[in-house]
Formats: structure tokens, C-alpha cells, sequence
């Protein structure tokens, strides 16, 4: 069995010929090395794609491997590191129902790990693919929270299915002059990252959402090559905008925002019937909306898509310890550095890389 890593900077072409080997519903933007280069702005960050080939049987895994350097003031000296699939979906795909093949291929990766020095590997699997299914059973997979997306071959001509309710918002919305505008050219790019994060920060929203300068310039290009940037105007003023990434098959709600001070009801409801309706002219089949920003049914983010959506998924994270007196080391070196932290994070298999 032929095994590559390869570098999503150095080596994207390779790269995506051989996503373009796996089925067109796997060849979604969370596998592609330009959406996993929005996330190499830690020091000691790459991201990789381990690839095991047998004749035309192929196993792919994109992920982030980033070295741990230090905890606080304590550096290590050994070269140590972590695995983190990407904010969003990942996990490894393969085009292969062999499950000899399958369990080879995890065989040769978790090898792979163990003479790299990776100490522990975290996973958000796909809700949509459901790719835990092609990891070995060592992996501790746990139902994290529901997601919801738009099946586009439901459509008709009047658009979503939603409740009347939310039609006579969507309908007052349009009365008061809201229109939807194509901006994925990108021209006004730097409009959209002012109203994202001036939402995001007045929605009291974890650092975790709050993204770079870095992040927003090669999500600028991601949107240019594979996403559409919708905004809903009213008299030329910018009410609400969405970014929406495009697989090869599957379209997806990326980020969006509104304009606390004149946000107008149903904009955004607008927004997305708009890329639905887009989506579904352009040959994708389903339009996933994400799920909540917590895990409770009851999430205000999650019900809003829900009124929206067709179908429930279950999203899945996997958390997997190769050395675990190693991790048993970081994680008593950081519980004694950072206490205080210890209920918020404690229980995250990364916790050691939290500082605040």
C-alpha cells in the first residue's frame, strides 16, 4: 500500500486530484486544501493530507498538525504534536467499501502518528457524510449536536417550505425595500469582515468566532474560487450578508451577520432562500445550515435554522490519545499552571492548549 502526505500550500494540485478520485459527494470544501489553509495561522501550524493507496482503493485525512511548544512558561523540548480537523467538518473519506482495505489504511495512519510524535487527535466528523464511520473503533466518537440542512430537490418556485409565519416576515422584509445583491466578486469584502465582527461583538460571541486578518484574506480568495457573498440591501445600505461555500455537490452557510442598529426581520431568512434557490439552478443538491452555538434543542441559532431546513443530522466529534503518558504529562502540567480553567476546559481533549 502506497502511503503520501502531502502539504496543502505546497501541494494543492496533487491534492485535489486526488479528492477528484473520491465520489462527488465527498468532494466537499472541507477536504480541499484551500479551506484548510484558512486555519494555518498558528505558529507551528501545516496542514497535511495523509493519503493510503491500494491499486484504485484510496483513504484520505486532511487535518492540522500543529507542534506543541510550550505550556506557559514551560517549553518542551521534544518535538510533540496534536491533530485538529478545521473549524467546520473533516475527517477521512475514501471511495472504498473494503473494510480490509478501511482498517489497513488506519493501521498505516495510526503508525504514522506514533513515529511523528502525535500525542492526541481531535475530530469533527461530517454531519452529512457521516465519515466516523471510516475511522478504526479506537476512536471515542460522541454525538456532539444536531445540524440541519435544505434538501434542494424539494424546492418550488415560491422557494422554502417554511411556516407562515416566518413567509410574512420574509414577505414584509422584501415590502421594505430588502433586496439580495451578488457581491462574491469581493469587491467590498473588507464591508463584510466590519459587519461580522462588529455583530459578533455585540453579540458578546467567544473569541473563538472572532477571526484574523489573516483568516479574512484567504477566506476573501475561498469565496472568489468556491463561495458566493450574498448581502441584503435596502437603499443601499448593507442590512444582513452571508458567505456560503460550495463543495462539489454540497453548498454550505458559512458566516453571516446583520447590522444590529437596523437589522430588519427576515433578511437573512431572504439570504438563505436566495442561495437555495441559486444552489439549486447550479446542480448542488443540499444547501447545510450548521447547527446552534451550543448543544441544547433549545439554541435561538438552531431553531432559526431549523424552521428553514428538511432534514436533522447528527454531528460527531472524535477525541483519540496515541501517547498517553505524554498527554498525562501535558495535562498535570496544565491543570497546576491554569486551575481556574480547569471547569471550563478540562474536559476538552486540547485543553492543555488553552491559556485563558
Amino acid at each position: 500500500m502506497e502511503i503520501k502526505i502531502l502539504n496543502s500550500c505546497h501541494d494543492a494540485d496533487e491534492w485535489l486530484n486526488m479528492l477528484r478520485k473520491m465520489p462527488e459527494m465527498l468532494q466537499d470544501i472541507y477536504f480541499m486544501p484551500g479551506y484548510i489553509n484558512l486555519h494555518l495561522h498558528e505558529s507551528g501550524s501545516k496542514g497535511l493530507l495523509f493519503s493510503a493507496q491500494d491499486g484504485n482503493d484510496i483513504w484520505i485525512y486532511p487535518f492540522i498538525l500543529r507542534q506543541i511548544l510550550n505550556i506557559g512558561e514551560h517549553r518542551f523540548d521534544e518535538a510533540i504534536y496534536d491533530i485538529e480537523t478545521v473549524y467546520g467538518y473533516g475527517g477521512p473519506i475514501t471511495n472504498s467499501h473494503d473494510k480490509k482495505f478501511i482498517n489497513s489504511a488506519n493501521e498505516l495512519f495510526f503508525q504514522w502518528c506514533k513515529d511523528k510524535g502525535v500525542i492526541a487527535e481531535f475530530v469533527r466528523f461530517h454531519p452529512l457524510i457521516q465519515n466516523q464511520n471510516y475511522f478504526s473503533p479506537d476512536m471515542n466518537i460522541l454525538d456532539d449536536r444536531a445540524t440541519v440542512s435544505i434538501d434542494l430537490d424539494t424546492l418550488n418556485e415560491s422557494g422554502l417550505n417554511v411556516d407562515q409565519k416566518t413567509r410574512n416576515i420574509c414577505r414584509r422584509a422584501e415590502k421594505l425595500g430588502v433586496q439580495i445583491l451578488d457581491h462574491s466578486s469581493c469587491q467590498d469584502f473588507d464591508k463584510f469582515i466590519d459587519l461580522y465582527l462588529s455583530a459578533m461583538k455585540g453579540l458578546n460571541a467567544e473569541d473563538y468566532y472572532l477571526f484574523n486578518d489573516e483568516y479574512f484574506d484567504s477566506l476573501k480568495e475561498l469565496v472568489k474560487s468556491n463561495g458566493w457573498l450574498y448581502v441584503a440591501e435596502r437603499d443601499g445600505q448593507w442590512i444582513a450578508a452571508s458567505i456560503f461555500l460550495r463543495g462539489k455537490r454540497l453548498l454550505h452557510y458559512h458566516l453571516s451577520a446583520s447590522d444590529l442598529e437596523h437589522r430588519i426581520p427576515g433578511s437573512t431568512n431572504i439570504l438563505i432562500s436566495h442561495a437555495a434557490k441559486r444552489g439549486r439552478e447550479t446542480g448542488f443538491s443540499r444547501l447545510h445550515l450548521g447547527g446552534g452555538k451550543t448543544t441544547s434543542p433549545d439554541d435561538s441559532l438552531f431553531i432559526f435554522k431549523r424552521k428553514m431546513a428538511t432534514d436533522v443530522h447528527s454531528f460527531c466529534i472524535g477525541k483519540r490519545i496515541h501517547d498517553s503518558d505524554t498527554y498525562s504529562a501535558l495535562y498535570a502540567i496544565w491543570k497546576e499552571k491554569y486551575p481556574q480553567l480547569l471547569n471550563v476546559h478540562g474536559n476538552k481533549l486540547l485543553c492543555y492548549r488553552y491559556s485563558n
